[in-house]
């Protein structure tokens, strides 16, 4: 049984959590749905990390959901935004997760999803508000998976 661990954007340096030797497959988007459903029928769990700041803004939290919805279209594959977030605390509460990555071993790979941000310096540079600033792309998808060698 592997876990699967998800990173949305390319805020990690991967090689800073490994364990050993890794294997870096580039994968095309049709071929992420069947990596996703193994870990899921094998039990393994799947987890995921999206670049949030120390409190989870509207702005954030649209990008996350938009992000998901195009994750959806290019792959075929839903994910929840629970996947996102820690397990509920004694009070019911879910933090997301921030600064969490595990170590790619034997029992755990990296999905890395990159994603193309839309940016308009003209109109950007002029405004300060950031609402049309992160539009996805699913052409921009891109997806990687880091393993051990077997």
């Amino acid at each position: 049984m592997k876990d699967l661990f998800i990173s949305m954007g390319s805020f990690i340096c991967v090689q800073n959590f490994v364990a050993g030797p890794i294997k870096c497959t580039p994968l095309q988007p049709d071929e992420v749905a069947s990596i996703i459903a193994s870990t899921r029928a094998e039990g393994g769990k799947i987890k995921g990390y999206f670049n949030f700041s120390s409190e989870l803004s509207e702005e954030e939290d649209r990008r996350l959901h938009q992000l998901l919805v195009e994750f959806e279209a290019a792959t075929g594959t839903r994910l929840s935004k629970d996947d996102f977030f820690y397990d509920c605390d004694e009070d019911g509460d879910q933090f997301p997760r921030i600064n969490y990555v595990p170590t790619v071993t034997e029992t755990c790979s990296m999905l890395v999803v990159e994603y193309l941000i839309k940016y308009r310096p003209n109109r950007d540079l002029k405004e300060s508000g950031l609402s049309d600033r992160y539009a996805v792309s699913a052409d921009g998808l891109s997806f990687c998976l880091f393993e051990t060698p077997q």
